[in-house]
């Protein structure tokens, strides 16, 4: 009876895993070829082979749809922060979570999620408002690392940096058309992120500037 019942659950968790890649497959062809407004859930449900009624069993919102393979990746980035060990610079640690993180990453389904991501102004909020809850979460993480309370400011510091490096890179990623690999302009973004912490630019026509 034991087996059985492992069994069947087992199988009702690959049935809902598929019905959700199916959900997630469909969704994001629909945004691509509709665009993300026009789209609606009828449109996805229809596209998924399920009804309606059953979609709510799997998400709740349209914008759910488009994050939630995002949101496990940062889950596991976030992990692996926590499981970082206290002696590396704090933002060294970030850098090599956030590389290996975009190195991770299905390259055709990010590049079909930034395109849309990035011309879709109703998602702005939700896009913001997850990089916000990151940082926040990142902050968390590194306090597992480094608890000592004196530690906070210089934990919370690299982590906005760690996150804006993570944004540019993305952004870039998709201004240049995925030219590069993700974890390249990843790579990029931090090393941008070091030369801007220098007193002085690189030089530019021979002349060098100074940021004092």
């Amino acid at each position: 009876m034991a087996d059985t019942a492992r069994t069947s659950t087992g199988l009702r968790a690959l049935k809902r895993h598929q019905t959700q890649e199916r959900l997630r497959e469909a969704a994001l062809q629909l945004f691509l070829a509709k665009g993300y407004g026009a789209t609606t859930l009828d449109d996805i449900a229809a596209a998924a082979g399920i009804s309606r009624r059953s979609i709510f069993s799997y998400v709740a919102s349209k914008e759910e749809i488009v994050f939630q393979h995002i949101d496990r990746f940062l889950e596991a980035l976030v992990a692996g922060i926590a499981a970082g060990r206290p002696d590396q610079p704090p933002l060294s640690l970030l850098k090599a979570g956030m590389i290996d993180f975009a190195g991770a990453i299905d390259a055709n389904l990010a590049v079909e999620t930034a395109r849309f991501l990035h011309g879709a102004d109703e998602l702005n909020a939700g896009r913001l408002v997850r990089l916000r809850q990151l940082e926040m979460a990142i902050v968390e993480a590194l306090r597992r690392v480094w608890p000592a309370p004196h530690h906070l400011p210089h934990l919370q510091a690299a982590a906005m940096m760690a996150v804006g490096a993570l944004r540019l890179g993305m952004d870039q990623w998709v201004e240049t058309d995925s030219a590069a690999s993700l974890a390249t302009c990843v790579q990029k973004a931090f090393d941008a992120l070091a030369c801007a912490a220098d007193t002085r630019l690189p030089a530019i026509n021979g002349t060098v500037g100074d940021s004092s």
